[in-house]
């Protein structure tokens, strides 16, 4: 009968008799309950130290494939089932642990391991009595593991396939929630039952001290779990984030070891971001994942000359977002991110929220400014009245040809640009045309990109990127 007051690490090496590799047992350690350490923890976590208990309730683990992450998954999973405190769980409930993926048959992966080690460790936890009682009801189903805990408790552990809304895992008192291939839930578009949806909608049904675990590769730039990696990994912010390679993890196997060198030497970016963990370029991605990792930076140079801005502007359902670069020698530098967002039912003041962008154009000394069609005349008029030149935005093919611009220069390392706009430039994608697409969502549409690609289209007036601009300009002029 396993022991509850087991650490989850304990648990596994004696009741389910798993031998990790330093890497995994990092993993298994923190998501069990402790605290990062070692220089291995610091290595997957990117930090150590106490961990808020807080940042406990979302963890994401960015694995290579073949890591053994589902395998760990799994075994918490089981492991929560067993040991959970269930005491807040109501009459008549049966505690569950839910296991989603994209794909059923995907989701049901992580439930066979859980079979397999229940029925080989811990048989006499699976709880047969409800067959013998009569009702007809197996303990071990294509889709459910039924469990009889030693404190007399019925408990379930259930795969299922993604749905809308979430709806799959709504209405369940939960003990732990495993999202298997979490940044692939909304590939082709399917927003409604996304991997956010479903942390939402697990959220509030999971018992003290349970985890929603988000397992994947790289993938979407765009997902939630994604972004929660990029937040937390080495800095949690409001959960937990492990990045760990597969030839990290898999130490005790050579022929893993072998097997994921020569994929990465015969197929090059798939294999990085399937095995390394690396966030290569994405099918149906416009810009290049790498070059805009290579272009970002945190503290540009300011020189204050050969400036230029560009406002995406919207103020009642959409974003408001400034941006500004600068021409330095052979490159571009982007020297401002700037966004304002209307909120539900108030909706951006359009005279404040452009007297705001006044003031910044000025302290950055872009005194010639791209603007969208929208208000348009409004816009012009307060930007002039104020000693700001004020150009339309391009549209159609020439928005496009600057979009292929900054697209080129990224691949150049002819651009330098912030952290929230590459964040952005990452979720642009393109259609089957090969032109760029500018998703929309609830936060607006990537206006910093559109108002970098404006920006790139006015920066023309310098001349080409790369040449000197002292030859077209002979006396550079301080834009103050």
């Amino acid at each position: 009968m396993p022991d509850s007051s087991l650490s989850f690490v304990s648990w596994c090496k004696e009741v389910a008799r798993i031998q990790f590799t330093p890497f995994q047992e990092s993993i298994a350690h923190v998501i069990g309950g402790g605290d990062p350490t070692s220089d291995v923890d610091k290595a997957v976590w990117g930090f150590t130290g106490p961990v808020d208990e807080n940042h406990r309730a979302i963890i994401s683990l960015r694995c290579g494939r073949r890591s053994g992450k589902t395998m760990i998954s799994a075994l918490y999973a089981l492991w929560r089932a067993m040991t959970a405190d269930l005491s807040a769980a109501g009459p008549g409930d049966i505690p569950t642990v839910a296991i989603v993926a994209p794909l059923e048959p995907l989701a049901k992966i992580a439930l066979r391991v859980v079979v397999d080690v229940a029925s080989s460790f811990m048989p006499d936890n699976i709880n047969t009595k409800t067959r013998e009682e009569g009702r007809k009801s197996p303990a071990i189903t294509s889709d459910t593991l039924k469990l009889l805990r030693e404190d007399g408790r019925e408990v379930h552990i259930r795969s299922v396939p993604k749905s809308a809304n979430g709806r799959s895992i709504r209405g369940y008192t939960l003990i732990a929630v495993i999202l298997d291939e979490a940044e692939q839930f909304d590939i082709g578009g399917d927003k409604e039952a996304s991997d956010v949806v479903h942390v939402h909608a697990a959220t509030p049904a999971i018992l003290m001290g349970g985890s929603i675990i988000m397992i994947s590769t790289p993938y979407k730039p765009d997902s939630y779990m994604s972004q929660h990696v990029e937040r937390n990994f080495g800095h949690p912010v409001d959960g937990l984030a492990a990045v760990a390679t597969t030839r990290n993890m898999r130490t005790d196997s050579q022929h893993i070891q072998k097997m994921v060198a020569r994929e990465i030497a015969t197929r090059d970016d798939n294999a990085l971001r399937e095995y390394e963990c690396v966030m290569t370029q994405i099918p149906g991605a416009f810009f290049d994942t790498p070059s805009i990792a290579a272009c970002t930076t945190e503290s540009p140079a300011i020189t204050h000359c050969y400036a230029t801005a560009a406002i995406d502007a919207a103020f009642l359902h959409d974003s408001f977002g400034l941006v500004a670069i600068e021409r330095q020698g052979d490159k571009i530098v982007q020297t401002l991110e700037f966004e304002r967002r209307p909120e539900p039912d108030k909706p951006l003041d359009p005279f404040a929220t452009r007297a705001e962008a006044i003031e910044l154009c000025k302290a950055y000394s872009a005194l010639v400014v791209g603007a969208d069609v929208h208000e348009w005349a409004s816009t012009a008029v307060q930007l002039t009245q104020a000693g700001i030149q004020v150009t339309k935005a391009p549209t159609a093919n020439a928005f496009a040809t600057a979009a292929y611009q900054l697209r080129a220069l990224l691949r150049a390392g002819k651009i330098t640009v912030l952290p929230e706009t590459a964040k952005q430039l990452k979720a642009i994608t393109q259609t089957n045309a090969g032109l760029p697409e500018l998703p929309r969502s609830a936060h607006g549409h990537c206006d910093l990109v559109a108002a970098l690609i404006t920006s790139i289209h006015l920066d023309q007036r310098h001349g080409p990127v790369g040449a000197s601009i002292g030859m077209a300009f002979p006396a550079p002029i301080r834009q103050s």
